[in-house]
């Protein structure tokens, strides 16, 4: 069994918090690496992600969230180093404030929109402007320089040993994350990749790209600065909200992104929602899978389907409670008789190419040979 994270989630309950009028989700262990939230467009995934960062982070950058919100309370709680803690936000009308919250030096969170980075600006700009759940809680927060962080570490390398092999252990990191990109290099004062055999700056390699060197950068950034003793990001524990994991990225990487955040952060709990089923072929064990609903008459919900993840091929993923989609065939399929039944392209082009091979044996009038046929 593996070893329990050291900052997990173990309830979240949110009552009156925008269209949410009451969800949870109860029985989280500390053993859970991957929480996923899935649903339709508009039933409130990145509103329950949100409510539970102010659960964690408290009102500060929760702007006009919590507007008219006053019979809103949204109580979390986690697991931090073995010992149970609990966050409760309210309204507190006989001093007309919130329910205030130490903002941890664990807790990252990010909206779907990641390709923004910070200038070249000093660090302490940067600390001052943007706080680490900004970027879900108001949807314009943009994310620490990496670029920025490698030249200053590697500045401090002649100085700080601990810096250069920070420093070598990130890129190393971020070039085993990022697809088609084989190494990275700092060139003067830019960051360059390595992109199937071209070299590119930030402004220049695919947005799939830059989106997880944004994000993964910007997770690298801020828990090296809370736990500066560290040096391999192995070693970092936290816990990381991602809204719409897979925007920006190509399904092959989809498929891998979860197994390789798991490797690169072991000690860190991720929760994420996503539109796409192949993140969840990939989730690590003991991962939870659970869909957000939305009605006129309760709201937005979150359920646990009982889904099995890991026994189902993407076609039944996507026909499951999880997707609820009804129909996998193509809109120009005439009849079932043209439907190619297998479930693996390699092996459609293979039996393509065996009844070519049959209808030529037939028009030559030359006998099939039996390999052919037991092969097959």
């Amino acid at each position: 069994m593996k070893k329990p994270l050291p900052y997990t989630l173990k309830q979240i309950e949110i009552d009156r918090f925008q269209c949410v009028r009451k969800a949870f989700i109860r029985d989280l262990t500390d053993r859970t690496p991957w929480i996923f939230l899935v649903g339709e467009n508009g039933v409130g995934k990145t509103v329950f992600l949100q409510a539970l960062t102010i659960g964690i982070c408290g009102p500060k950058n929760a702007g006009s969230l919590l507007q008219g919100q006053e019979d809103c309370r949204i109580s979390v709680q986690m697991r931090i180093q073995g010992r149970e803690n609990t966050n409760t936000i309210a309204w507190h009308p006989e001093i007309r404030a919130w329910s205030g919250v130490e903002r941890p030096d664990y807790y990252c969170a990010y909206g779907p929109s990641r390709l923004e980075i910070q200038g070249d600006r000093s660090i302490g700009q940067e600390r001052e402007d943007v706080d680490p759940e900004r970027s879900l809680l108001d949807q314009r927060g943009n994310l620490r320089n990496i670029e920025r962080w490698v030249k200053d570490e590697k500045l401090e390398e002649g100085l700080n040993p601990d810096a250069g092999r920070r420093l070598n252990n990130s890129l190393r990191l971020l070039a085993g994350l990022m697809p088609n990109v084989s190494e990275i290099r700092l060139k003067g004062r830019r960051l360059l990749f390595r992109e199937k055999g071209r070299w590119a700056g930030m402004n220049e390699i695919a947005s799939g790209h830059k989106t997880l060197l944004a994000t993964v950068g910007d997770i690298l950034i801020r828990l090296f600065e809370r736990q500066p003793q560290e040096t391999d990001p192995e070693n970092l524990r936290g816990i990381v909200v991602i809204d719409e994991l897979d925007v920006h990225i190509h399904p092959v990487c989809q498929r891998e992104l979860p197994k390789l955040l798991t490797r690169a952060f072991p000690q860190v709990q991720f929760v994420c929602s996503t539109h796409s089923p192949i993140p969840l072929l990939a989730a690590p064990e003991g991962s939870r899978f659970l869909v957000v609903e939305r009605d006129e008459v309760h709201g937005t919900r979150v359920r646990d389907v009982g889904v099995d993840v890991g026994r189902l091929h993407p076609n039944a993923l996507l026909t499951s409670p999880l997707f609820n989609l009804e129909s996998l065939f193509s809109d120009s399929l005439t009849g079932y008789a043209d439907l190619d039944p297998e479930d693996d392209y390699q092996k459609i082009c293979e039996r393509r190419a065996l009844e070519e091979k049959i209808k030529e044996a037939s028009r030559t009038a030359n006998p099939i040979p039996k390999d052919w046929l037991e092969d097959n």
